[in-house]
């Protein structure tokens, strides 16, 4: 991960020191890496600050052999001063609250293990916000200063008509993968009518997302993968405060690794990553999945008996069969309006050719394109 993220960190440098001559092209006054958005990229940056903090706080992810510590230990508290250094210049707010919260929540917890190791941090840290500050404001950079008034009013309203929508459709919402053409009928047609100046394919908030496109059944969905993530977070604090006393050379790993998430996590309540980048949800699923792992101290099977296995079996096996075929169709009608956009809607007799299924699947997308279409 900190290998992605130290090549993440190159190419977003470049586009802000040289962004006439960077390797991917910057469009606008943003600096955004590969993901074409800063935000995402600032949330994976402040991930690979709460890594680095991690592999220099925990004695169990020490080098070995110990001869290496001190090289170790070197490049990790340049990276440090580097990540914050360019987490600064995006100008994130996103990015900043959830790698100040990480930060000071891996400090706060494991910073007495390891002094030593805690102050180099702190002095990295302290570096890179100081180095980062003092090059926004010494009017060398390239890039103007970022102007956020506009997005506070925007996601204030967006906000307020996102409940208002919750409200007039409580139970069962407003249909997946609807929000977008809901969203911006509901605000032509509220008295008086508010502005559109903007396409917004997210509440900037994921759990609202959810909620507002399906309603209870949604909030239900919502509310037990929360508790699965408690689960996990739960169990990785009881393992650590028995693994600490006992000196265990992974102790802290568990709630290391829950915390490392935070950024990213955040970043779902304020934005919407999962949606723009596949690598965050990958990297988000990981650093749980292994904190799950890790954080288990006992190891249970359950079995069923033998006729509920198999009746589960085949309820199973139908539901993913069933979802195969949705699937199927649903990939056969993106291709066909993907075809359709990229050449902006000059001909659209490809969607005659769709099969029903896919057409109701995609039925807004494709009357979008067909109205659009000459």
């Amino acid at each position: 991960m900190l290998v992605l993220v130290t090549a993440e960190t190159i190419i977003a440098g470049q586009q802000w020191l040289m962004p006439h001559r960077a390797w991917v092209p910057l469009y606008g006054n943003r600096v955004y890496g590969t993901f074409f958005q800063p935000n995402v990229l600032a949330s994976l940056i402040a991930t690979g600050i709460t890594l680095t903090l991690v592999l220099l706080l925990l004695p169990g992810l020490a080098a070995r052999p110990a001869r290496l510590n001190g090289i170790r230990r070197s490049i990790l508290f340049g990276m440090l001063a580097g990540f914050t250094t360019l987490l600064v210049c995006i100008q994130s707010r996103t990015g900043w609250l959830g790698g100040i919260a990480a930060a000071v929540l891996l400090l706060f917890r494991f910073g007495r293990i390891n002094t030593t190791n805690t102050r180099g941090a702190i002095i990295a840290l302290s570096g890179g916000v100081a180095l980062g500050s003092a090059w926004l404001l010494s009017g060398h950079t390239l890039l103007p200063l970022a102007d956020h008034t506009g997005s506070n009013l925007a996601r204030w309203s967006m906000l307020r008509d996102t409940l208002a929508m919750i409200i007039d459709k409580p139970l069962l919402g407003w249909g997946y993968g609807g929000f977008e053409y809901n969203f911006q009928h509901f605000r032509v047609n509220q008295v008086p009518p508010t502005p559109v100046t903007e396409i917004a394919r997210h509440p900037h908030n994921e759990i609202l997302l959810w909620v507002v496109e399906g309603g209870g059944i949604g909030l239900t969905g919502v509310g037990l993968m929360l508790a699965g993530v408690g689960v996990i977070v739960r169990q990785s604090i009881q393992r650590d405060r028995s693994a600490l006393r006992a000196g265990h050379r992974m102790a802290g790993v568990p709630t290391a690794l829950c915390l490392t998430a935070l950024p990213m996590a955040t970043h779902t309540q304020l934005e919407y990553p999962f949606y723009l980048s596949t690598l965050h949800f990958v990297t988000f699923l990981l650093l749980l999945s292994l904190a799950d792992c890790i954080g288990t101290s006992v190891r249970t099977q359950r079995t069923l008996l033998d006729t509920t296995s198999t009746r589960l079996s085949f309820v199973m096996a139908a539901l993913a069969l069933s979802v195969s075929v949705l699937a199927g169709f649903t990939l056969r009608g993106e291709i066909t309006l993907t075809q359709v956009e990229r050449f902006g809607m000059e001909d659209v007799t490809p969607l005659n050719t769709l099969p029903q299924l896919s057409r109701h699947l995609l039925l807004e997308r494709v009357t979008f394109d067909e109205q659009v279409g000459p």
